[in-house]
């Protein structure tokens, strides 16, 4: 996985094992030292999992998808 999938992976693979610590009843503390990620993400990632659960506490790309929002149809943009 190049760049930023990677990351992505990366980054969710600890937010899930954040959860599944805190699950288990470690303070933040304990479970920052084991993940290295801050106390807001790791409460973030938890309060996803209880609304949600395991599917939400993934995270993707940031942003708006390419072309979103266009007033003009690609062919009108091409005309132009």
């Amino acid at each position: 996985m190049p760049g930023l999938a990677a990351e992505l992976h990366e980054l969710n693979a600890r937010r899930r094992r954040a959860v599944q610590l805190r699950v288990d009843g470690l303070s933040l503390a304990r479970i920052r030292e084991a993940t290295g990620l801050s106390v807001p993400t790791i409460i973030r990632a938890y309060q996803a999992f209880t609304a949600g659960g395991w599917p939400a506490i993934n995270v993707g790309a940031r942003g708006r998808p390419r072309g979103d929002g266009r007033v003009m149809e690609a062919s009108q943009e091409q005309d132009l």
